[in-house]
């Protein structure tokens, strides 16, 4: 399997929580290099077949690179996640330039798609497979309350449709697709992006009280890559947020 974006953050607690339960991963990662040895170091300590993969999504040609990389090390693909994504910086509207939306839809639309045409050969060989995308709560949300977010918000939407296009297109293949929107998780992004004080205001709103940690986050991607728990489940948005955000 292959996880993008995992040297830091819920990628690597998936990383972890995967080879946990017997899974050989490939992590994925552009500037934390070091993190990504050593997470590959600890997953092999777990009794996985690890592998590192670098590499550029948002570049034209780095997706597929990325993934075929991952399945030449591993001997093939059976689970993608496709988890990698981010804000690049914050702007508001009245002030955005076309060189952040560009660099926004880059990384977190194109690369989404094209990493998943380059998946789609290597899961078809593996006889099927599971696709799982991550989303945000941003979806849901928009970019919130002078957060400066719009481009990140409205490619969040994008992945919770693309989940559903994905799903209808290669179930025949035996290829379910299914994406998680996380919310609030303590993470070196929200750490980034907002301070200690946005992020106490943001715990007042979420019901169970508290930001969301490693234990919370594996669990729906474990879920959705199994064929005995989810064998049945395909073109599913899975909101990850504490009750943070209650769609109808």
């Amino acid at each position: 399997m292959l996880i993008t974006g995992s040297t830091q953050g819920i990628g690597s607690w998936l990383a972890r929580a995967f080879a946990r339960h017997g899974a050989h991963v490939a992590v994925h990662g552009l500037t934390h290099v070091e993190d990504g040895k050593r997470l590959v170091d600890e997953l092999k300590a777990l009794g996985s077949n690890a592998c590192l993969v670098l590499g550029d999504l948002s570049y034209e040609t780095g997706p597929a690179q990325i993934v075929d990389d991952a399945a030449r090390q591993l001997g093939g693909l059976d689970v993608y996640i496709s988890n990698a994504g981010g804000i690049i910086r914050r702007s508001r509207i009245d002030a955005f330039d076309l060189d952040l939306y560009n660099e926004v839809m880059a990384l977190n639309v194109r690369a989404t798609l094209l990493g998943t045409k380059a998946a789609i050969p290597h899961l078809k060989a593996s006889g099927g497979g599971s696709i799982i995308f991550t989303s945000s709560k941003a979806h849901l949300l928009g970019g919130g309350l002078k957060s400066g977010a719009a481009a990140y918000a409205g490619a969040k939407s994008f992945i919770v449709n693309f989940t559903k296009t994905t799903a209808r297109e290669f179930a025949e293949d035996g290829i379910r697709a299914n994406c998680v929107s996380p919310g609030t998780f303590a993470t070196p992004t929200h750490s980034v992006f907002a301070t200690e004080e946005q992020l106490e205001a943001l715990r007042q709103t979420i019901p169970l009280g508290r930001l969301g940690n490693e234990t919370d986050a594996v669990g729906p991607y474990l879920f959705f890559a199994s064929d005995m728990l989810s064998g049945y489940i395909t073109g599913q948005a899975l909101e990850l947020n504490g009750g943070e955000l209650m769609p109808s």
